[in-house]
């Protein structure tokens, strides 16, 4: 009598769990790789769209100017009302707070590994600060402030890194308006992202 079975063989399906935990083992370090960079992407992702998202309010209520204020470990962002250029709050629209390293990770800072910035970014170009911020007419601490029109109060650059060596840049041009993200490829050479 000869009776064919359906199934698998214990052996069979040891091989596969080897195989498939192998295969884990050689993708785990490229994953994680990717998920460092992809959390410094989205801090400063998410700087660029504060900017223009503020830029819009300024336009919207011309009766406060806007501020993002830059600490050393975080920033901050909202209407500043009293010209004191510390962002108020109201009921509507609280100022926020973004901590690079308590909101995407510890090992996300401010500054940059890189020598210089891009070339062809008027407010980036040159050398790099060691505290990650160039630029924003020399105000202490760094700030962007709109006007009721949109207007920025400076050009500068906010540098992201971590300790994997990821290295991103969000460049703000007074002349043209345009706020910029940058990645750090190595030797000094950036690639603009959006």
């Amino acid at each position: 009598m000869n009776r064919r079975e359906n199934g698998m063989t214990l052996l069979e399906i040891l091989i596969v769990i080897s195989v498939i935990t192998i295969m884990s083992l050689v993708a785990y370090p490229s994953f994680m790789d990717a998920l460092q960079d992809y959390k410094v992407r989205n801090c400063a992702s998410e700087l660029r769209m504060n900017i223009l998202n503020l830029r819009s309010h300024a336009i919207r209520d011309s009766s406060r100017s806007y501020v993002i204020v830059f600490y050393p470990s975080a920033y901050v962002y909202g209407f500043d009302s009293d010209g004191d250029f510390i962002p108020d709050g109201f009921e509507n629209a609280p100022p926020g707070s973004v901590s690079p390293s308590a909101d995407y990770g510890g090992n996300i800072s401010f500054g940059t590994d890189a020598a210089n910035g891009p070339a062809s970014s008027i407010a980036c170009s040159g050398s790099t600060p060691a505290n990650g911020f160039k630029g924003f007419g020399g105000t202490n601490p760094p700030r962007i402030t709109f006007d009721s029109d949109g207007t920025l109060s400076a050009t500068g650059c906010v540098f992201f890194k971590n300790d994997r060596g990821d290295n991103y840049l969000v460049s703000i041009e007074t002349l043209t308006g345009k706020v910029d993200l940058w990645k750090w490829e190595g030797n000094n050479d950036w690639s603009k992202v959006y």
